[in-house]
C-alpha cells in the first residue's frame, strides 16, 4: 500500500503527498505569522507618530471624509492609549449599532493611513533625487507622479509611481542607463527591472530613505488613469475608505502585486467603481441615505464572492457594466494572450 508517515504536529496518518500539502501548509501559516507581525509593529510605531503630532498641535482637528459620519471621534493621543485595540480605534460607546460602528472604523482607518508631513515630504525628496539623475542623462525629460500617492489611495508603505517622459532611447535601454547610474552614485540599494511586463517597469529602492519607486519611460497611460481615478475619488466619496481599507487587505495576505499574481491598486479601484457603480443605493436617494460603508463593504465581498458570474466581464466607462468575455474574444482556450483565463475587467487605457 501508499506509505503513511506521521507528523509530529499532527494526530492522525497521511500519505506522503498528503504529508506534503500538510508541511506547505505550515510553512505558508508561518510566512503569514511573520507577515502579520510585521504590520502590526508597523502600526503601532505609526501610531506613535501620530500621537506626537497630535500631542504638538494646539487644537488638533480631525478630518472625516465627505460622507455620512455618526458621532464625535476622540482624537488621536489623548487620554490611555489600550495596546489590545487597533492603534487607529477611537471609542464611540453611544453607537451601538455594528454596522455604523463599522462604518466608523473604516473612516478612522483610513485617517491614521494617510501620510504625515514627513511621509510626504520624503517621497517628494526621493523623486527630485530621481529627477535629478534623469535630467542629468536627458536634459529634456520631463518627470511625472501617477499611482496611488498621486490620487491619494497610497499606504504608508506605499512605493512612488513615476513616469519619465520625452526620453530619446528605448525603455530598456533608458532603465539600464538610469540603473547603473544611480547605482555608481550610490543612491539606490536594491533594483529589479521587468522588460517582460506590458509595460515595462524599473523598481528601485533608496539608500537614503528606504522608500521605492517604480519607473516607466515614455508612458502616457499611467498619468492619464491616475487623472481618471482620482476624478472618481471625488464623485463616490465613498470609494476612498473601501479601498484604502480593501488595499491593506490584500497587502497583510502578499496579494497585493500583480506580476505575482495579486491586484494592483489599479485594478482593485476599478473594480470597487464597478462595484459602487452597480449599487443599489446609487440609484434611490432613501436607500443611499441609510447605507453605510459597514453596508457597502458587506455587500462588496458578497456580490464579488457570490453573485457576480465570472463569465462575464466588467467596465467602468459610462457608468459601469458588464459583458460576456466572448464577446471580445476573451477566455477562450487555445494559444495566445487569452490562455489561462483573463481578469474579468475591462478599464479605461485612454489610447488615441
Amino acid at each position: 500500500g501508499d506509505a503513511l508517515v506521521r507528523p509530529a504536529s499532527s494526530g492522525s496518518w497521511l500519505r506522503d503527498e498528503d504529508a506534503e500539502f500538510f508541511e506547505e501548509d505550515a510553512e505558508r501559516n508561518e510566512l503569514q505569522a511573520e507577515r502579520n507581525s510585521r504590520m502590526r509593529q508597523m502600526l503601532h510605531k505609526r501610531r506613535q507618530v501620530k500621537e506626537k503630532e497630535a500631542e504638538s498641535a494646539p487644537e488638533p482637528q480631525v478630518q472625516t471624509e465627505e460622507f455620512m459620519t455618526v458621532g464625535e471621534v476622540v482624537p488621536l493621543g489623548r487620554g490611555v492609549v489600550d495596546e489590545n485595540l487597533p492603534p487607529w480605534f477611537c471609542p464611540r460607546p453611544h453607537v451601538e449599532n455594528v454596522v455604523l460602528r463599522l462604518h466608523e472604523e473604516l473612516l478612522d482607518f483610513t485617517q491614521f493611513m494617510k501620510h504625515t508631513k514627513e511621509e510626504v515630504e520624503a517621497r517628494r525628496q526621493w523623486v527630485r533625487v530621481i529627477g535629478t539623475v534623469c535630467r542629468s542623462l536627458w536634459p529634456e525629460c520631463e518627470i511625472r507622479i501617477f499611482g496611488s500617492f498621486f490620487t491619494g489611495l497610497s499606504l504608508p508603505n506605499g512605493d512612488v509611481d513615476v513616469a519619465v517622459m520625452n526620453v530619446p532611447c528605448r525603455p530598456a535601454t533608458a532603465m539600464k542607463i538610469l540603473a547603473d547610474t544611480m547605482l555608481r552614485a550610490g543612491d539606490i540599494s536594491w533594483l529589479e527591472i521587468i522588460e517582460s511586463a506590458k509595460v515595462p517597469v524599473m523598481k528601485i529602492r533608496s539608500q537614503a530613505c528606504g522608500l521605492r519607486a517604480d519607473i516607466v519611460f515614455n508612458q502616457q497611460d499611467g498619468l492619464n488613469t491616475s487623472k481618471f481615478i482620482k476624478q472618481r475619488v471625488k464623485e463616490y466619496p465613498q470609494l476612498m475608505p473601501l479601498l484604502v481599507f480593501i488595499k491593506y487587505y490584500l497587502l497583510q495576505r502578499g496579494l497585493n502585486d500583480t506580476f505575482t499574481g495579486g491586484m494592483g491598486s489599479y485594478l482593485m479601484c476599478n473594480v470597487v467603481l464597478h462595484f459602487l457603480q452597480r449599487h443599489p443605493s446609487l440609484s434611490d436617494p432613501r436607500l443611499h441615505s441609510a447605507t453605510s460603508l459597514g453596508h457597502l463593504l458587506f455587500d462588496f465581498f458578497k456580490y464579488y464572492g457570490r453573485e457576480f458570474r465570472y463569465d462575464q466581464a466588467i467596465s467602468v466607462l459610462d457608468g459601469g457594466y458588464t459583458f460576456r468575455k466572448e464577446e471580445r474574444g476573451w477566455g477562450g482556450k487555445g494559444k495566445g494572450e487569452g490562455e489561462g483565463g483573463w481578469a474579468p475587467v475591462w478599464m479605461p487605457t485612454f489610447q488615441k
